[in-house]
């Protein structure tokens, strides 16, 4: 999808919706809306998923301490929330189902008693996940744990239990919703800026926006525009009413990447209860270990700082359960992202301070969701586009069709597609499973430019070839080095060190495409070296 004639569209089309953001939030409500017919504009500031949205835990996930908040506080909404995001769970596994796997999740028990409580608790958890459960949650006996996790503590240690979630590419699954949500008939252009609403007798009927890439400006002309910025929701917020308070809470979450020595590469382990009362994942993630995550108090901005002290926050409580832990030299990556959690009061409801989504209309017209989280992403879409369509008396040519869509990379998609494609090409079974893995039966495609000279390495010891660097620009909008190695790939998340390393050759590429003929490609390389020598 080239960016350029998405550019043209927003030039010279008018829109029943324009969307802020490009995020998941944004991009689940542009899918939403475009399958419905409606037609739907979409514009991201930065990239696609830059900030909160290619920042998660990697977790599709029904929420087990919103569960266990449930029962403590005999809280019906939590219990709601859980349920629903249980069948969101499924639905979203099910939309791309080559970018998310089913993970077993293991909570190591030291008494009896915590051995029946959490049992019990998951238990449930799973029972709430009526037909669209997955694994069965299980007892592990104290020889099994030591087994799957030769490193964890076995002083006083009963077993464990074992209960299940999906893991999933954020940032990929990002994209795939956006260029799915274009494929139905949306136009998405990444690094394009609302900077000021136009207002007729107080209605806001479009936004001007300008390309930070050409420096150009217009106006968008739409019937309603969305605001679906994520922790910057009180800028846009702002640009309609100076005067407004503010909505969000923005909570800051670190998370780590160390080796894969922590965890099995099909199970990652829950920490239940810190020093703080939270609780830590330490999960596989592509071929690594994701450790997190942290919940502090912050401000928005762009790129957040990895605060130092957080770092040594997650690194100390994996004592409690391990008995070698890594050190701060061990940590190959760190990124942090801004949780925009809705301000308690603001939305009139005591659930808004948890990640339960909320949506406000605004008298100038400007519709505002906040809150929610990934595995709710397309619920979120689907109530707002529903609540557009009764407050806005819009006429859309069907219902929503989200519950049952695949996405981009998943219609032709299934368990032998692997298999197909390293018989059709002749390469090894790790290319075709990190093919398979991130572009569905798409990949065909990428080995298709692969052929044509573009079938090196970029780096050793992974295995991503030039030719995703193509695709990436000719196919998902990439601009930049960063695009690159941060999101279409997702290098620097791994090893910010060797991410660094593979830049020149990223370079190299790209002065072969047409696309970047007149592209300071020098200055894409200064920025991509300070941004993995310092924060993602």
């Amino acid at each position: 999808m080239q960016r350029n004639s998405q550019i043209e569209r927003l030039k010279n089309e008018c829109f029943d919706i324009l969307i802020i953001g490009g995020g998941a939030s944004g991009a689940g409500i542009a899918l939403d809306a475009a399958t419905r017919g409606l037609k739907v504009a979409l514009i991201e500031k930065n990239d696609f998923s830059s900030e909160t949205s290619s920042r998660s835990t990697k977790l599709i996930h029904g929420g087990v301490r919103y569960l266990e908040a449930a029962f403590k506080h005999l809280d019906r909404t939590q219990f709601s929330f859980v349920y629903e995001a249980l069948h969101e769970r499924g639905i979203m596994m099910n939309q791309a189902p080559y970018l998310s796997s089913v993970l077993p999740i293991l909570i190591p028990v030291y008494s009896e008693f915590e051995k029946l409580y959490y049992l019990s608790g998951l238990k449930i958890y799973e029972w709430m996940a009526g037909k669209r459960k997955l694994l069965p949650t299980t007892l592990m006996s104290k020889s099994d744990v030591i087994k799957y996790f030769p490193l964890i503590k076995e002083k006083n240690l009963k077993g464990g239990i074992s209960y299940c979630d999906g893991t999933f590419d954020d940032a990929r699954m990002n994209l795939i919703v956006i260029l799915s949500a274009i494929q139905s008939g949306a136009v998405a252009a990444n690094y394009v800026e609302a900077k000021e609403f136009v207002k007729k007798n107080g209605k806001i009927i479009g936004a001007r926006v300008k390309d930070l890439l050409s420096g150009q400006e217009w106006f968008i002309s739409s019937d309603i525009v969305v605001s679906a910025a994520g922790p910057f929701t009180d800028d846009v917020i702002k640009m309609d009413n100076p005067s407004h308070e503010n909505m969000i809470e923005p909570s800051l979450g670190t998370h780590i990447t160390i080796d894969p020595i922590y965890t099995p590469a099909h199970m990652g382990l829950l920490i239940p209860k810190t020093e703080d009362d939270r609780l830590l994942f330490v999960l596989p993630w592509q071929n690594h270990v994701i450790l997190g995550t942290t919940d502090v108090e912050t401000k928005p901005r762009a790129h957040p700082k990895v605060p130092n002290k957080d770092v040594d926050y997650l690194l100390k409580q994996m004592t409690s359960y391990y008995r070698q832990v890594p050190n701060i030299s061990d940590v190959k990556s760190k990124w942090a992202g801004i949780r925009p959690l809705a301000k308690e009061g603001v939305f009139g409801t005591t659930a808004s301070i948890s990640r339960e989504h909320v949506i406000k209309f605004m008298p100038s017209g400007l519709v505002v969701i906040a809150g929610g989280k990934w595995t709710s992403y397309r619920k979120m879409a689907q109530d707002l586009v529903d609540d557009i369509i009764k407050v806005f008396n819009l006429q859309p040519k069907s219902k929503c069709i989200t519950k049952e869509i695949k996405l981009l990379g998943a219609q032709k998609y299934t368990l032998n597609t692997q298999e197909e494609l390293r018989n059709t090409y002749n390469i090894s079974n790790n290319l075709a499973k990190h093919l398979i893995s991130t572009y569905g039966d798409l990949a065909f495609e990428v080995m298709n430019i692969a052929k044509n000279g573009f079938s090196d390495k970029i780096v050793d010891d992974y295995p991503y070839i030039e030719a995703e660097i193509v695709w990436a620009v000719k196919n998902e909008m990439a601009q930049t080095i960063v695009d690159i190695l941060s999101r279409r790939i997702r290098l620097a998340f791994l090893n910010q060190s060797v991410a660094a390393n593979a830049i020149s050759q990223v370079a190299e590429t790209l002065k072969k495409l047409p696309e970047f003929d007149n592209v300071d490609i020098e200055n894409l390389k200064n920025e991509a070296k300070y941004r993995f020598e310092n924060e993602i």
